[in-house]
């Protein structure tokens, strides 16, 4: 997945007729936003060269961060939080398309990335907040990937819906007393 095609599909449902989506396009949609591939892969680029491997007294490999690469890893989380968040406007480049929605559309991507650095051993996060434990890492980083998948799906599901097409509401002159006039009361005011 990929969150440049998020955005695209995002414009797609825009673009389409209410009614006019599937339901496997929308849950599809929501997988895009739930794993943001580009920060994802920039990620496993970047923990190799701020990490080393050692053997631990029972044999095991383990993966060591300096207290200088700690520093390091977390000013590069928030830097691929903003790339998340960037990358979905790049998907959108060109398209006269954003509405209500899609601030909380473009803060998924990044959340989700949040959510898969906490579900991995070793990484960026570990910079950010050293001393969350890995259950708690765990608990949230599950629960977040259930709440972000609802919201994505609604997300898409309101996109889907919305009919760029539909007539703009009309602006209507409040009567004296603050609602609507009507024809009626248009002609006892005049009265």
């Amino acid at each position: 997945m990929s969150t440049i095609l998020y955005a695209q599909r995002t414009v797609s449902r825009y673009t389409a007729k209410p009614g006019e989506t599937s339901r496997p396009a929308l849950v599809l949609d929501a997988v895009a936003a739930l794993v943001p591939a580009e920060v994802l892969a920039a990620h496993a680029l970047i923990i190799p060269m701020l990490t080393t491997k050692a053997m631990t007294a029972q044999g095991e490999v383990v993966t060591v961060i300096s207290q200088a690469n700690a520093a390091t890893l977390g000013w590069v989380f928030w830097a691929l939080l903003l790339l998340a968040s960037g990358v979905y406007l790049v998907g959108r480049v060109g398209q006269n398309l954003f509405h209500r929605g899609d601030f909380m559309r473009m803060l998924i991507p990044p959340a989700a990335f949040v959510c898969w650095a906490m579900m991995m051993q070793s990484t960026v996060f570990d910079g950010a907040y050293p001393a969350v434990d890995t259950g708690a890492r765990n608990a949230g980083a599950i629960l977040g990937v259930i709440t972000l998948g609802v919201l994505a799906g609604v997300l898409a599901n309101s996109a889907a819906e919305t009919d760029l097409s539909a007539p703009k509401h009309e602006m209507h002159e409040p009567s004296l007393n603050g609602h609507l006039a009507t024809d009626d009361t248009k002609e006892f005011a005049a009265v």
